[in-house]
């Protein structure tokens, strides 16, 4: 059988490749970049827990929350409790997806050299340096997207109940890492039929349905529960001007092709 266990190069792999784009950080920094995103996440840490008590309403519900847990620890640990810290969330969060990258490649026999190009080849793509050297949250949705990816292959290769319960506890994670994940959602639907085995579907293909989607719809119900909870309205959260899941909706007002065809799905 198979050893499916983190090896003790795989972390050397993930502490080498976060230096690396560590060092690729602080020559942004240094050349005078600073993201806003980074900044407004810690001034929510610090402001949520610099009281003392700690309300969820403090936080909001009109984003994703997983990125603003990541980021508490670093509160509490002395010397890191720094505006870099979003920095170093995403510098950590990227490493440990190119090292899980690495891993899983040579779990399928990759030779070392071919594992290594491959993984440069990811690292040096600038959507991910750009993600990576941000200090925002599009590492972590990287690396859940990965996961989501790597239960898709699971569920077309082997087929089994582990697969199905993969997929569908990644996506509703997946919610709670980033915004875009109901679109993402509704996209993966169409092709479920060609991902998952054909005896499953062609016992239940509701049940299959069922069981992938299930996680995300409670994910889902439970955020409406917290909106009506805190502020009153289910829909808060799809409502709310400031809202992060309403997409490019907040730009209308900016945007001549939005203004004109927004909302107007055939033309």
């Amino acid at each position: 059988m198979r050893n499916r266990q983190v090896s003790p190069a795989t972390i050397w792999v993930w502490v080498a490749l976060s230096a690396l784009i560590g060092a690729a950080t602080i020559w942004i920094l240094d050349h005078g970049y600073a993201n806003d995103e980074a900044l407004f996440r810690w001034s929510q840490i610090t402001t949520a827990l610099g009281t003392s008590e700690l309300h969820l309403e403090s936080i909001g519900l009109v984003y994703p929350h997983a990125p603003i847990y990541m980021l508490a620890p670093f509160y509490y640990l002395p010397g890191l409790a720094t505006p870099f810290a979003p920095y170093l969330a995403s510098i950590l969060t990227g490493g440990a997806l190119l090292a899980l990258w690495h891993h899983h490649l040579r779990l399928r026999n990759f030779p070392p050299a071919t594992a290594a190009i491959l993984v440069i080849l990811v690292a040096a793509h600038p959507v991910f340096l750009w993600a990576a050297t941000g200090g925002t949250e599009r590492t972590l949705s990287l690396f859940v997207f990965y996961l989501m990816c790597v239960a898709c292959v699971r569920l077309l290769r082997v087929g089994d109940v582990r697969a199905i319960i993969m997929l569908g506890a990644v996506l509703a994670l997946y919610f709670f890492v980033d915004e875009r994940t109901a679109f993402l959602f509704v996209a993966l639907l169409p092709l479920l039929p060609f991902l998952a085995p054909l005896r499953m579907l062609r016992s239940s293909m509701l049940s299959t349905f069922l069981l992938i989607s299930l996680p995300s719809v409670i994910a889902i119900l439970s955020w409406i529960y917290l909106n009506w909870l805190f502020h009153g309205d289910p829909l808060h959260f799809l409502t709310s001007p400031e809202s992060a899941f309403v997409g490019a909706r907040q730009a209308i007002h900016d945007t001549p092709w939005l203004k004109a065809y927004g909302g107007s799905f055939f033309s």
